[in-house]
């Protein structure tokens, strides 16, 4: 029996109508991804935006106004400010347990330092031997030794990145007592 002329048209409409499905179908699997991926950028996003208000605004007794990493210079640049009611002194700063030199921040320094605070040797040999003073209710920006290579902390995309940090610090009437503020809350920094 030979196909009619009515069959094959109700064969090629069949045909069309299967196409028409399975585009429908792949335009809702893409929309579907999207929405996904948009979805895991956003709470990403939330994430370090709750990590960004633990450490600006709930640390204590120390908060972090500003944390960055220079990619040039394989330098972090943190400001702390201290919300105790007393003088405190910085003894040591930790990230992801490494020990760093710190300096004061100097923009008029030709390398941006300014005055050496401590060294790696003070930290790793002696428990760390900083002595950044902090008056009540003060601000300070640091720079770290460099730290690292951007590729592993920042990616070859990656604009943000968190490491834990820890800060030991001491009061000037405790005669070499020594505190911790550390926290189970990574500090999320921007990589420039």
């Amino acid at each position: 029996m030979r196909p009619t002329a009515q069959s094959r048209r109700f064969r090629g409409q069949a045909t069309i109508e299967y196409i028409l499905i399975l585009a429908i179908a792949f335009v809702i699997v893409l929309i579907g991804i999207g929405l996904y991926g948009y979805l895991v950028d956003s709470g990403q996003e939330l994430q370090n935006s709750q990590l960004r208000l633990y450490w600006s605004q709930q640390a204590r007794p120390f908060i972090i106004e500003d944390s960055h990493y220079y990619k040039a210079d394989h330098r972090f640049y943190l400001g702390i400010r201290s919300l105790a009611g007393e003088e405190l002194n910085i003894s040591g700063l930790m990230l992801n347990n490494t020990p760093l030199s710190l300096y004061q921040y100097d923009s008029t320094q030709t390398d941006d330092l300014g005055l050496s605070l401590c060294t790696h040797i003070d930290c790793t040999a002696f428990a760390c031997a900083c002595s950044v003073r902090m008056r009540p209710s003060t601000a300070i920006s640091l720079v770290s030794q460099q730290y690292s290579s951007p590729e592993e902390l920042c990616g070859s995309n990656q604009q943000d990145g968190k490491l834990i940090l820890l800060i030991t610090y001491n009061r000037p009437n405790d005669l070499g007592v020594n505190y911790t503020q550390t926290s189970l809350v990574p500090l999320p920094f921007t990589c420039q």
